[in-house]
């Protein structure tokens, strides 16, 4: 029996996908396996760091250095150094000054011979001796040293560009390491530091760049001191110097900045405005409760003005005494006519005198008033913007129209010698 097309294609299917898993299952298990490896490769570099950093600790990495030099020194080498020991004896006067070398206490000095470090490590402080012709050294300062990481342009984590830099504090702390394991310790460390700082920066938003300076440093002096340590280098310290925003964001974060100052002092403004406006409010209570309060008021008011060198003294006049005065002034003007006399109130301006009354009455009466006519002010009521013109005629005294201040009056038919009151 022929099998049909559809078999063939599940059994191919099936196969491929048997082969598929066991490929799977193959790359997971050498995956695994590398990890396992790469393990326990970062495990022996950690125990063999640790090792090499207590040795550095004792001294005995010099020590196994010189005797490893020593056995393979060989016999060329030991024939150099007979024959330079004997040119010195010869030469004694002026080989002693070439021999004698001095080191400050802050200097240690690395002694090669034939191109091998000499036994015993580093030489100083003070006298030490080399064998010319065949021993060369180098000085090294173990003093703290200081450089600054040029700004670096980078991209935090909030994607906004900025230029950091730093200032790195360091010393040698193994002169022999420093020299025979990295060529320049010092320019080493500079790179080292600047792609270091890129890297943590990186990592940190704009925010806890602008604020969290300390853990930024404190994380980058740990990571370079971690790695400086097989260089003989010991990172003391780093600073972040400078934080520098582009322009147009400082522009935006300043505008933002006095925003929110500004809403924060509207708000405080109208807290001010709402406590006082309720502390005026319990102090009305309360003098509305004790009018005596007012008049306490009053007098504490003309203590402390009395106190001050002031050549006015304003005295408060009692608001009940005005309460009759008060009142809204009548808007029209009234012509009372009585038998023995004559007396017309108007409305109008306090600035207006006697004489500008007196001609406005001559012009209403068509002629010159009789003789006994009298026009007087009252002073006390000035105040209320009234005028009080008294005559002692009964004849008339107005026309049919009359304009006194802003008030226009035509009074309705006027009776001489009568009782009757006719306003406008």
């Amino acid at each position: 029996m022929i099998p049909s097309s559809s078999s063939k294609d599940d059994d191919l299917l099936s196969s491929s996908s048997d082969e598929i898993e066991n490929m799977a299952m193959r790359a997971l298990e050498h995956l695994d396996e590398t990890k396992t490896d790469a393990h326990v490769v970062h495990t022996e570099q950690d125990e063999n760091r640790k090792e090499l950093k207590e040795k550095a600790e004792k001294g005995e990495i010099d020590q196994e250095v010189g005797a490893n030099i020593q056995n393979e020194f060989g016999v060329c080498g030991w024939i150099l150094t007979i024959l330079s020991y004997l040119l010195i004896f010869v030469t004694l006067p002026i080989s002693a000054c070439m021999c004698i070398k001095v080191v400050q206490e802050y200097e240690r000095a690395v002694i090669f011979r034939l191109g091998r470090l000499m036994p015993g490590g580093a030489k100083g402080p003070g006298i030490f001796f080399i064998v010319p012709c065949i021993d060369t050294y180098r000085k090294v300062d173990l003093r703290v040293l200081s450089f600054e990481v040029p700004p670096q342009e980078i991209l935090s984590k909030d994607s906004v560009t900025v230029a950091v830099d730093a200032v790195v504090y360091f010393r040698i702390s193994n002169a022999t390491i420093s020299v025979t394991n990295v060529e320049d310790a010092a320019r080493s460390t500079k790179l080292l530091a600047q792609t270091t700082l890129r890297n943590i920066l990186g990592t940190k938003t704009l925010a806890e760049m602008l604020s969290d300076r300390e853990a930024i440093s404190h994380q980058m002096q740990t990571t370079l001191d971690e790695a400086t340590e097989p260089w003989g280098v010991k990172v003391e310290r780093v600073e972040v110097k400078d934080v520098r925003l582009p322009v147009q964001l400082q522009r935006a974060m300043a505008a933002e900045a006095e925003a929110a100052r500004e809403a924060r002092a509207k708000v405080i403004v109208a807290e001010g405005e709402q406590k006082a406006s309720r502390a005026l409010k319990e102090a009305a209570e309360v003098i509305a409760e004790s009018p005596s309060a007012l008049q306490l008021r009053y007098l504490q008011t003309l203590n402390s003005i009395s106190a001050e060198k002031n050549s006015t003294i304003i005295f408060p006049f009692p608001i009940d005494l005005l309460s009759s005065f008060l009142q809204r002034p009548p808007t029209k003007l009234k012509l009372f006519n009585y038998q023995e006399n004559q007396t017309v109130r108007c409305s109008g301006d306090d600035s207006r005198s006697s004489d500008a009354v007196r001609r406005v009455l001559f012009e209403a009466t068509g002629g010159p008033p009789p003789s006994t006519q009298t026009v007087w002010f009252n002073t006390l009521l000035t105040v209320t913007r009234h005028y009080y013109v008294k005559t002692s005629t009964s004849h008339r005294v107005f026309r049919p129209s009359l304009m006194i201040g802003s008030e226009s009056c035509a009074p309705s038919t006027m009776l001489p010698h009568s009782s009757k009151t006719h306003a406008c």
